[in-house]
């Protein structure tokens, strides 16, 4: 047998050598070293900006509606609860206009009737933008003509019911987006704003009539708009008809916060 430039022959453990040794062969195979020659992926030890670590790329995924959806119906819980709480400003103590300020503040009813009335409003301005201050600009104007009334000593039968349905009604309206013309909008709000109007000026105390009801209609007014704000801003922050969608769910989450308070009451 002729002596082999390479040394010992290979002989694997179990493995009979064939006639004159395993040798390796003089020349490697041109595919022998690929996996050393071959770009190793880099992967990145830290995740990218705005990636959270386990997650697939792409940055962070817009969240569900219905999360939005489940923290809304919490704030309305805890304000449903903590509400009665409070009471409303002492005229005499802070003024007739911080007494008729607070009074729409100080009610969750309330608060709710007039940030449905901001989104619903939002929602018809897809069709016609004068709906955003039409329809708000329609309670305030209609309220105050419920507190006239009430100074006047006009009676008006079931006000705290008909305000418990406002927020379950107009909630449903925006939930629904129903889309009618900006002056039935006005008619239908307004018949609600009449109640709480009413509501109003059946518990101004001592207050001052005119500063009572100057307090009240601005915080209504506050109230449409931070509505407005939401109902626009949700539909700009989440676009399109995804955006509708959860204004949409605010208006469902308001409408079940008027079921919540009529059950609690």
């Amino acid at each position: 047998m002729t002596d082999a430039p390479y040394g010992a022959p290979l002989c694997p453990a179990g493995h009979l050598p064939h006639t004159g040794g395993d040798w390796p062969s003089p020349r490697p195979s041109h595919i022998s070293n690929v996996s050393s020659r071959a770009t190793r992926q880099k992967l990145p030890i830290s995740p990218r900006v705005g990636e959270m670590p386990g997650r697939a790329e792409g940055g962070v995924q817009g969240r569900s509606p219905l999360r939005h959806l489940r923290l809304l119906l919490v704030a309305i819980c805890f304000g449903a609860i903590s509400t009665p709480a409070f009471a409303h400003l002492d005229p005499a103590e802070h003024g007739s206009f911080a007494a008729g300020f607070s009074h729409p503040l100080f009610g969750t009813d309330h608060i709710l009737a007039m940030v449905a009335v901001g989104l619903w409003a939002a929602l018809l301005a897809n069709s016609d933008r004068r709906a955003l201050w039409l329809v708000p600009s329609a309670f305030v104007g209609t309220m105050l003509v419920g507190f006239l009334a009430a100074m006047a000593g006009a009676p008006l039968p079931f006000v705290e019911p008909v305000i418990l349905a406002s927020v379950v009604v107009i909630g449903l309206l925006a939930a629904v987006a129903l889309n009618v013309p900006t002056g039935a909008a006005m008619a239908m709000v307004g018949f609600f704003a009449f109640f709480h109007g009413h509501a109003h000026g059946g518990e101004i105390g001592d207050a001052g009539a005119y500063a009572y009801g100057a307090g009240f209609a601005l915080a209504t007014a506050l109230l449409h708009a931070a509505g407005l704000t939401l109902g626009l801003g949700l539909g700009s922050a989440f676009g399109g008809e995804r955006g509708r969608l959860v204004t949409r769910l605010a208006g469902t989450a308001a409408a079940l916060g008027g079921v919540w308070l009529a059950v609690a009451g």
